[in-house]
């Protein structure tokens, strides 16, 4: 099951600091190791840029992040760090998380090794 969160920053340049700090810190440090209720076994953080000239001009400032979950629906909507001190950098960035839904996949295109 993938389970789906929007992350939206204040401002666009809050979003350049926090797309380093998710990518080089944060995704790494998130807890993979399996639990009794679930294990996490992969996320990616997509940044939202603006398709047309007509959206909304702080779209910039939105993540969408796609975690890959095999426990419980109910127990998964934002992942957890396995370092508490990068958990609290994380809520530094007074991020709004606005969960979307659980998908499950129905067809996948496979594409070929690069």
């Amino acid at each position: 099951m993938y389970v789906a969160v929007v992350l939206k920053l204040r401002t666009a340049l809050q979003a350049q600091s926090f797309e380093a700090f998710a990518r080089d810190r944060w995704l790494p440090s998130l807890d993979t190791r399996p639990t009794r209720i679930g294990q996490l076994s992969s996320a990616r953080l997509l940044r939202r840029h603006r398709a047309v000239e007509s959206e909304p001009i702080d779209t910039d400032n939105e993540f969408l992040l796609i975690s890959e979950w095999d426990g419980p629906a109910a127990f998964l909507d934002l992942p957890r760090s396995r370092d508490e001190a990068l958990g609290k950098a994380f809520e530094a960035f007074d991020v709004k998380v606005t969960p979307v839904g659980r998908f499950e996949t129905v067809a996948e295109l496979a594409g070929e090794a690069v």
